[in-house]
């Protein structure tokens, strides 16, 4: 992270790792891998069978990097946290990630942890997601934070999680969901309303920095309180909430 490491570089540290037995992590953020070091990376995933944790957070790998890494996950059993925040990928990507996050599910051996925040993911890549999540047994923690989801995007997504809240799931369904920073507003209050009261296995509610005004924040807290079997309790974030004055 942060070491200035850029296309020529990752060759070499990719082609070190491919039969690597002991390195479980590998963190590449904030360097300048692009498109050429997101190729790297993806021949990486192919290879090495034992790494558990990537993080290729803002590297500017485009679209087209983003795909190759995305497809890689195919063949890769062993990876189960990744982070592609800040990539500015949007809603092409996020349509790919969903359909290989079913593929994987098929396998039980997907991803648990995975960040896709600050990536321009808007309604459609919110729609495909959320046709993911409804039935996901797979991702237990989800950032979806400084994204453009808004009304139409949040809802699709949080509609999805409340279908699979009610399903009777294995333990390894969704706890962590972030939504920060998506221009979420009034809106959305009754739905967020319902996710609360429906929530038996979510643990961390993230809507802090949104446009919620009062009302809808204290009816919200309300929920959690009526809902006997939440574990959103201590952990539903509200801080700065963006208080809209008409």
């Amino acid at each position: 992270s942060h070491r200035g490491v850029r296309p020529g570089d990752i060759d070499a540290i990719t082609k070190a790792m491919k039969k690597n037995i002991f390195i479980r992590s590998l963190d590449l953020s904030n360097n300048s891998l692009g498109f050429k070091g997101a190729e790297a990376v993806s021949k990486l995933l192919f290879h090495n069978k034992y790494m558990s944790t990537l993080d290729v957070s803002n590297n500017n790998i485009g679209n087209k990097g983003a795909q190759m890494l995305v497809l890689a996950l195919n063949s890769n059993e062993s990876l189960k946290s990744l982070s592609m925040a800040g990539n500015n990928l949007g809603d092409t990507f996020a349509k790919t990630m969903a359909s290989v996050l079913r593929q994987k599910e098929e396998t039980a051996r997907g991803l648990r942890h995975l960040n896709l925040s600050n990536n321009r993911i808007g309604i459609r890549g919110g729609d495909a997601l959320a046709d993911f999540l409804e039935t996901n047994e797979t991702i237990t923690s989800l950032n979806l934070s400084w994204n453009s989801l808004r009304g139409k995007g949040a809802v699709s997504v949080i509609n999805a999680v409340i279908n699979q809240q009610k399903l009777d799931l294995c333990a390894t369904t969704l706890r962590y969901l972030e939504l920060s920073w998506n221009g979420i507003d009034d809106s959305l209050a009754e739905s967020i309303g319902e996710l609360i009261k429906t929530a038996r296995v979510l643990e961390l509610l993230d809507l802090s920095h949104n446009r919620l005004g009062p009302s809808s924040s204290s009816s919200m807290a309300d929920n959690i309180v009526l809902n006997e079997n939440s574990r959103l309790k201590t952990q539903f974030r509200m801080e700065k909430v963006t208080i809209v004055r008409y």
